[in-house]
């Protein structure tokens, strides 16, 4: 176990990466419903995808650092806790207005959706073609439940002993690369294996690694070389997003536009987390901001259902008042959802199966949520 002075210190809960998966959900959700204004905002879900390879390699590189070993029953655990319990209400909610009200063909292919998403294989082509879009977002969904479900047992494998962590970045970076090139020669076409972005999650995970060694890079002040460089990394990572997400229209295999979305989200991680809170990090530290960012997974989850299901219910409206009325309705269950379900689900969770500061770590958004964002409390 690697000695006090060689350890990065706990990275602890930052309000500002709350406030960047309120940008990634923000992306997301607008593509879906103003495709014009936001025609790639898919490269929110890149967002999502590195923060989360960040976050939970961080996580579990903290627990063997500070105790010699990982969890991975614990680890499991609260992954459950945190995703199945708001999952699991939407697929019951989409199962019962498929038996109770959808004609017979969109039952069909609404059941068939709930079965792809609940298995956590909607990115297989196997159910990449399964006919209704209500849950076809839930692909991102799967490709992080399997990183979650294969990452514990490597970070064991390679980050033990420590002397083996600068070879194991080196092997992420190089396997980015290799990930990011295969894509562009469209392996992950008709014929591939899997459908998503796999480098994204290596590409967070070697930046928690690449922290993890060099710490002191990662710590800023004010007015010095580092602070100018994080920056500067923070407006060009935001400024390469919000352009590439706006002017581009990006097919299923565009693989220069994905490389460069998960770029500018690793440069925005580095530096909200260096800035912590200063400078330009103090946008995504704005309390509604960050608030959003607290339910960015239920808002995630539910707003493409409830803007589907108005557009079956609201044929022949106007476009405003059928977007109006999804999104209200998205938002709606997204707020239930929080509080009834998902609050609950993460204090069992905090019981069952604590962890480095359970309620501070950035990981565990929603139970942190409650003291930074009192309005959602």
């Amino acid at each position: 176990m690697p000695s006090a002075a060689t350890t990065s210190p706990p990275l602890g809960y930052r309000p500002s990466l709350d406030g960047l998966r309120a940008l990634a959900v923000v992306l997301v959700v607008g593509v879906h419903t103003r495709p014009r204004l936001v025609p790639s905002g898919s490269f929110g879900v890149d967002v999502f995808f590195v923060l989360s390879g960040f976050l939970i390699t961080t996580l579990l590189a903290e627990e063997l650092d500070r105790s010699g070993r990982v969890s991975i029953g614990r680890f499991y655990v609260r992954r459950a806790l945190r995703l199945l319990p708001a999952l699991g209400a939407l697929l019951l909610t989409v199962t019962l207005w498929a038996l109770l009200v959808a004609s017979p063909q969109t039952r069909h292919d609404a059941l068939r959706e709930v079965v792809a998403a609940g298995s956590y294989t909607r990115n297989l082509t196997l159910w990449a073609h399964v006919p209704g879009p209500m849950l076809g977002h839930t692909w991102s969904l799967a490709q992080e439940e399997q990183f979650y479900l294969l990452w514990p047992a490597v970070i064991v494998l390679c980050l033990r002993p420590r002397r083996n962590a600068h070879t194991t970045t080196a092997v992420l970076l190089a396997v980015f690369v290799i990930v990011t090139v295969l894509h562009a020669e469209h392996v992950r076409g008709p014929g591939s294996i899997l459908i998503g972005r796999p480098e994204a999650l290596l590409l967070g995970a070697a930046m928690a690694l690449v922290r993890r060694d060099h710490p002191s890079a990662w710590v800023t002040v004010a007015g010095s070389r580092r602070s100018h460089a994080a920056t500067a990394a923070t407006l060009c990572g935001l400024g390469v997003l919000l352009v590439i997400s706006m002017i581009r229209s990006v097919g299923e295999i565009d693989s220069p536009a994905f490389t460069l979305a998960a770029l500018a989200a690793a440069a925005l991680i580095f530096g909200l987390v260096s800035l912590d809170g200063r400078g330009p990090a103090r946008l995504f530290t704005w309390r509604p901001a960050v608030a959003v960012g607290v339910v960015s997974y239920g808002l995630y989850l539910w707003h493409m259902p409830a803007l589907r299901w108005t557009d079956d219910h609201l044929a022949g409206r106007p476009a405003v008042v059928r977007i109006g009325v999804g999104l209200a309705l998205g938002v709606a269950a997204t707020l239930v959802s929080y509080r009834l379900i998902e609050r609950p689900a993460l204090r069992l969770k905090h019981r069952l199966a604590p962890g480095t500061s359970d309620s501070a770590h950035p990981d565990d958004r929603a139970f942190a949520g409650v003291a930074v964002a009192p309005e959602m409390s």
